[in-house]
């Protein structure tokens, strides 16, 4: 097989598992760490790197490029590895000390004394006429007017940051919930729904 199909297919691959292959990494990281909730809205964009770099190797090694060309394919390869290591260090995690901020560029690190209060959302976005889709918040306001949003789909990791939170006393307002998410809840979110109704505040009765 011609090797840029190869390089090309071995990109492929590895980028439909890429999902996958971040969660177990986060959640090894999380139980590392003991962390209550994490959540990484960032590293999506981490495959969509991972590609630019095969296929950037792949021409520089097996293609007929010079001058020019090469010199753009050297600069994509140190973008996407930029890209890359951005996209996975960019994450936020509660502990029982507090909530760290993690970027490529340092931390930023806050206690449960600085928070606020926490408010809870969910609405519906209309990215067209017929595509919609569901935006959640768990968002933790701090003294230096910096928020947070905490929701991850493992809205059963999320609980356990609700009932910690609770325990403390700190005030968490249920805002509202699209009565369309209301209704079909478990069609809106990967997690457990149970867990999703605590956390977001919908009661039945």
């Amino acid at each position: 097989m011609n090797p840029i199909i190869k390089g090309l297919l071995l990109a492929v691959i590895i980028s439909l598992s890429n999902d996958f292959i971040l969660e177990s990494m986060y959640s090894f990281f999380a139980n590392h760490h003991s962390y209550l909730a994490m959540t990484h809205n960032q590293s999506h964009y981490f495959k969509y790197c991972f590609i630019v770099i095969i296929f950037a190797f792949v021409f520089l090694r097996y293609g007929s490029i010079e001058g020019i060309g090469k010199f753009v394919l050297w600069l994509a390869i140190l973008a996407g590895i930029g890209g890359a290591l951005a996209s996975i260090c960019w994450y936020d995690a509660a502990s029982q000390k507090g909530i760290i901020q993690q970027r490529l560029w340092g931390k930023t690190e806050y206690t449960w004394d600085q928070l606020k209060q926490v408010t809870t959302k969910g609405e519906i976005e209309y990215i067209d006429e017929k595509k919609k889709r569901a935006k959640f918040e768990y968002m933790l306001y701090f003294t230096d007017n910096v928020s947070i949003n905490m929701w991850t789909e493992n809205t059963l990791q999320l609980s356990e940051l609700d009932k910690f939170l609770n325990a403390k006393q700190i005030m968490i307002t249920h805002q509202y919930v699209n009565h369309i998410i209301q209704e079909k809840l478990k069609d809106y979110i990967d997690g457990d729904v149970d867990s999703a109704k605590q956390v977001l505040g919908i009661y039945e009765f």
